[in-house]
């Protein structure tokens, strides 16, 4: 239906949004406040993308076998709402990186899970442009989180982005929770919910 569509894109935005807000202030957020180097630096930006890629078999498994699509999308999206916060509070690089591993794993689950109920919402006829839908507002979620980071920056408090990045995720969560449904053949019928 439109309205699974639209919320699916809604809710698929916001997740991405955070992404790349870190893309503006990162010498200020890895580099000055850990004190490392600029491979380092930008290794951060990667870790992100080494989480998600180990995790994405698990995270398209575990979508198909929860029952739920839409409590997984609400568990996947509190764990990174979670890890954004503990990015913030890393007492060293180790650990830093470290979160940053488990967030991508997170994001990831919430992303293939935003994915497989767009399937599961598409009719076979319709399918590529459901996909087509949803795949514009990943691309959009991306190219809006960088300069909405760059203008949060420009007071100086870098840690500030992943703050305002956990936000927007529990946010999502919140929009996962409340706005989502899913089609009776995923966990229980809608008559039932």
């Amino acid at each position: 239906s439109l309205a699974a569509v639209a919320s699916i894109a809604g809710g698929l935005f916001l997740t991405m949004v955070p992404v790349t807000l870190m893309v503006a202030p990162l010498k200020e957020l890895v580099g000055d406040r850990f004190l490392v180097g600029s491979f380092w630096t930008h290794a951060f930006m990667s870790m992100n993308l080494v989480g998600a890629v180990c995790f994405a078999p698990v995270a398209g498994a575990i979508s198909d076998r929860f029952g739920s699509r839409r409590g997984l999308l609400a568990v996947a999206l509190l764990a990174d709402a979670v890890l954004f916060l503990g990015l913030g509070f890393a007492p060293n690089f180790a650990s830093f990186m470290a979160i940053r591993f488990f967030e991508g794993a997170a994001h990831i689950t919430a992303v293939s899970t935003w994915m497989a109920l767009a399937s599961d919402w598409s009719h076979s006829k319709h399918r590529g442009r459901m996909m087509g839908t949803v795949g514009a507002s990943l691309t959009f979620g991306v190219a809006f989180g960088a300069p909405m980071g760059g203008s949060l920056v420009r007071g100086g408090h870098a840690e500030l982005v992943l703050f305002v990045g956990a936000d927007l995720t529990l946010l999502a969560a919140m929009f996962s929770v409340l706005c989502i449904r899913e089609p009776a053949r995923h966990g229980r019928s809608e008559g039932e919910r």
